[in-house]
């Protein structure tokens, strides 16, 4: 009877244990999961803080589950884990740690190529790009799932570009893109060749290759900023007819209303340099009349439009007094505009022009 006894509280010891340990696993990676949501959810670069505090959440989850069991069948799952979610609060070095220890203590682990591929991501971010580069080389010359290999390829343009040789970039994103079976993935390697042509200031292919980013783009966002940015390509290389057609159409598109006004302004641009400056005014007056403006998109073009509409009057015009009230509405629409600075010292500068006369 003790014996029996004995049995069935060990017994019940073992499978409260597991369930405690599968428990702190899966709360770290509920947290994580609403963390990725919340990230992959904003518009910018920037991480919301409400992302932030959840990866903090499955960090400190994750490594309760190494502290308190480490013996535990998901210490490669924690581990995997917590590399990915320092990576993404920016902590590379811990990131590296993590992926590191993975590496070398579980080879068997179903983790190690993805492991393989986010640790050459985090030396890329650290700038040590040649043992990155040896990551990525060697995942593509194994036995890796094909879609391992698509992602080792593209993420070596990424290390290009981040060392601005984007000559070298363009040809690692064009073998990505030629390769890659996912088609989220050969948007993205044209996308990004497209940057490369920009900061190389040749326009003709820039556009060419943001074409086919649109071409093969999987969601609403990624089609319209691959549009969008052919449309710009096509500015720089004074095809004004053919950016305007582009911005126009994308006016029509509902999935991204709240992009409008970018677009609208560039019409604006466009026309100004086609030498049709009362449409041009036309357009960017309207841009600032818009009574949607409480995105920061909106009011950064009202601040934009404004700008330029003071640009006209003081150069084109010869109007000084209005073009100072733009000037000044600029700042006024939205301090923090990347114009703010020049629109205060252009107005400054026609308010001296004023105080000569």
């Amino acid at each position: 009877m003790k014996k029996t006894i004995i049995i069935s509280i060990v017994t019940t010891l073992l499978i409260l244990g597991g369930c405690a340990y599968y428990n702190t696993f899966f709360n770290a990676k509920k947290f994580f999961k609403e963390a990725e949501d919340e990230r992959k959810k904003s518009k910018d670069d920037q991480m919301p803080s409400s992302a932030r505090q959840k990866y903090e959440q499955a960090i400190k989850k994750a490594s309760k589950l190494l502290e308190f069991y480490p013996d535990s069948k998901y210490v490669d799952d924690a581990l995997f884990l917590l590399g990915k979610s320092f990576y993404y609060q920016t902590e590379y070095r811990k990131a590296k740690r993590k992926f590191e220890e993975l590496i070398q203590n579980y080879p068997e682990s179903e983790f190690i190529p993805e492991a393989r591929l986010w640790l050459g991501k985090t030396h890329t971010e650290l700038r040590d790009y040649e043992t990155a580069e040896r990551n990525f080389q060697s995942i593509m010359t194994e036995k890796a799932d094909r879609e391992i290999i698509d992602e080792a390829q593209f993420l070596l343009g990424n290390l290009h570009f981040h060392k601005e040789d984007y000559i070298r970039a363009v040809g690692e994103y064009e073998i990505a893109a030629k390769n890659a079976k996912d088609k989220s993935m050969r948007s993205q390697a044209y996308y990004r060749m497209g940057e490369c042509h920009l900061e190389l200031k040749d326009y003709a292919a820039a556009a060419t290759a943001f074409e086919k980013a649109k071409k093969y783009s999987t969601t609403p966002e990624s089609e319209f900023e691959a549009q969008f940015k052919a449309g710009l390509a096509n500015k720089e290389l004074k095809q004004y007819d053919r950016a305007i057609e582009i911005f126009t159409d994308l006016l029509g598109d509902f999935n991204n209303e709240e992009n409008w006004p970018l677009c609208e302004l560039e019409i604006a641009h466009c026309l100004y340099h086609k030498g049709e400056v009362s449409n041009a005014i036309e357009w960017y007056e309207s841009i600032t009349q818009n009574e949607n403006k409480r995105s920061t998109q909106a009011k950064d073009a009202s601040a934009k439009a404004y700008y330029q509409l003071g640009y006209i009057y003081q150069m084109d015009k010869s109007e000084y007094e209005q073009a100072k009230e733009y000037y000044d509405l600029s700042v006024k629409e939205y301090s923090r505009s990347e114009v703010a600075d020049d629109a205060r010292a252009s107005s400054k500068n026609v308010q001296n022009l004023l105080a000569l006369k």
